[in-house]
């Protein structure tokens, strides 16, 4: 093909490719979402779930978690959780494997404590839990711009920007965090561009990446790396794709 769009979000095509890719030494856990049917919403019932995990782990049945956050967002009886961690390397098949299985014991343990010990799960069962696992955090390409944490909370404006981010730094910790996501106060940024360079790979002239492999630091990429942000990203590579096949023109052109 005239143009590559690497959309693997592991930057799997560009480091095959021969294009300079960096990895942080601890890359961020991954979270797997589940549903819980049948729960009867009671005052405090966050607080309760909070609980009961710390207690669970304190026993040895859940190695991490973190919140958890629960909400009653798609039915009043439903309750929808984020609360898994597993420390894991999303690139490599046989950890993400591991990851799979991790976050689905996970899923179940968080279950079961609290059909016993909170309540209004006493009559509550297991609906279902995501098709994959969530990954936060893999390669990030060093492309043609490196956006910076400092561009983010600067708002800084690009004259080649393409998307526009409006996350927090969300740097999520491989530890246990009862009650929030991270181990500090969240920062939300006022909206800021994110430059088309930063989706341009250097050495490789006919590919794209979109989403979280976008070229960032760390502590950016904890912002941009969130899923309307990367349908953005995807919608500015296809774009480019496009118009670099009819002008028949480089991607960096």
């Amino acid at each position: 093909p005239r143009v590559v769009i690497d959309c693997t979000g592991d930057a799997d095509i560009a480091a095959r490719a021969g294009a300079p890719v960096e990895k942080s030494p601890e890359l961020q856990p991954m979270t797997l979402h589940f549903r819980i049917g049948n729960v009867r919403r009671t005052e405090g019932i966050g607080l309760a779930c909070r609980e009961a995990l710390v207690r669970a782990q304190a026993r040895g049945e859940l190695p991490m978690f973190y919140g958890p956050g629960i909400s009653f967002a798609f039915a009043p009886d439903e309750v929808y959780v984020h609360g898994i961690r597993v420390p894991a390397d999303g690139s490599d098949p046989e950890d993400l494997t591991r990851a799979e299985m991790q976050g689905r014991s996970d899923a179940w343990a968080m279950f079961d404590c609290w059909q016993r010990e909170a309540p209004g799960f006493e009559d509550a069962y297991f609906i279902s839990s995501g098709p994959f696992i969530g990954v936060r955090e893999t390669r990030r390409i060093v492309g043609q711009y490196v956006l910076t944490e400092d561009d983010i909370m600067a708002s800084r404006p690009f004259d080649d920007a393409v998307v526009t981010g409006c996350w927090d730094i969300d740097q999520h910790p491989n530890t246990t965090t009862p009650g929030n996501a991270q181990s500090y106060e969240r920062v939300r940024p006022r909206p800021y561009d994110i430059p088309y360079r930063t989706l341009l790979p250097r050495r490789v002239t006919n590919l794209l990446v979109a989403g979280r492999c976008h070229s960032a630091t760390q502590m950016a990429a904890s912002s941009t790396r969130v899923s309307a942000t990367a349908m953005a990203l995807g919608e500015a590579a296809g774009t480019a794709a496009a118009l670099a096949v009819q002008q028949r023109a480089s991607v960096q052109e």
